[in-house]
Order: structure tokens, then sequence, then C-alpha cells
């Protein structure tokens, strides 16, 4: 359950800041477990893969593909 979300906008910067009740580990496994991530990331009937390497140089991808065929890909180290 979220409790508070909040936006804040900069020049250069985007931050999100977002406090839910739930265990620390339990979100800890939403965010690096490439599984969990695929079943909240995307919004709607998208379809979603994600690749996670959370080892020090390691990456994540998230692809997020719509019902017209259109995918959108976030990528990160």
């Amino acid at each position: 359950m979220l409790l508070e979300a909040q936006l804040t906008l900069e020049a250069d910067r985007l931050s999100i800041k977002q406090i839910f009740a739930a265990p620390i580990d339990q979100l800890f496994a939403c965010f690096t477990q490439a599984e969990l991530l695929c079943q909240w990331h995307a919004p709607g009937e998208m379809q979603t893969t994600a690749e996670v390497d959370l080892k020090v140089g390691g990456h994540y991808r998230i692809a997020m593909k719509d019902a017209e065929g259109q995918v959108f890909t976030a990528i990160g180290e």
C-alpha cells in the first residue's frame, strides 16, 4: 500500500519519493528481481521483460511492449 508520494522537478533532475507500508525486504525484491519487476513496472496491458544485474558494473534493462507492438525501454548501470 502506498502511503505517500512526492515529486520534485528541478532544471536537470527529477526526484520521486514514495513511502510504502510493506517490509523493506519485499520492496527491495520488487525492484531487484526481474520476475517481480515485470509484474508492476509497466502500465496497463503492456508486456514487460526485465534484466537486473546487481553486481558492481552491472546493469538493468526493462522493456515494455504496448498493444501496437511499440517497445519502450529503460536502461541503466
